[in-house]
């Protein structure tokens, strides 16, 4: 064998070992239209939203939270990162607040508060042959509070949830990675 042969044949492996490493390590190309269906998937391509907030329980009224200040603030919060909120429509997409508090009365100086943020959207249902709003996403991270602390770490777990859901949007659309 010649020296010029055994140099393309060696060159020719090392091509092919390199395309070989670099399809095995790249990110399937999944066909056009097809689509993960998780609940972060479900988010693509939302950007007008229609908000609901459900009535504060007493503890969370006493710390200052109102339904009103509640879907002020996350109306502001939506609309900064770009969302446009819509009038009640049955195509568009609904965040629904719910927060809840637990107490014990083994533990007097704090309460478990949980904050839940779901998106209702439209789905086809095939074997109903029905479109029927149903919750696609939900976010509900749930805590013990102190009692002195839980204005602060609602707000706290408030900001999380919204933030969560604007990440998870744009994650959705291929806006990061």
């Amino acid at each position: 064998m010649t020296t010029r042969k055994a140099l393309a044949q060696s060159l020719t492996c090392v091509v092919m070992m390199i395309l070989g490493a670099v399809i095995a390590t790249a990110a399937p190309i999944a066909r056009p239209g097809a689509r993960d269906t998780g609940p972060v998937s479900s988010l693509a391509g939302v950007k007008r939203v229609r908000l609901m907030v459900q009535p504060v329980p007493p503890a969370i009224a006493k710390a200052g939270f109102t339904v009103e200040a509640l879907l002020e603030q996350w109306s502001k919060k939506l609309k900064d990162a770009g969302f446009e909120m819509a009038k009640p429509s049955d195509d568009t997409p609904i965040i629904e607040l719910f927060i809840s508090t637990a107490a014990d009365k083994d533990v007097p100086d704090a309460i478990a508060v949980g904050v839940k943020l779901t998106v209702m959207q439209t789905a086809h249902i095939e074997r109903l042959e029905a479109d029927l709003m149903l919750p696609t996403y939900t976010h509900i991270p749930v805590g013990i509070v102190p009692n002195n602390k839980v204005k602060e770490q609602t707000q706290e777990a408030l900001d999380f949830v919204m933030e969560m859901f604007i990440r998870s949007v744009r994650l959705a659309d291929g806006d990061l990675s």
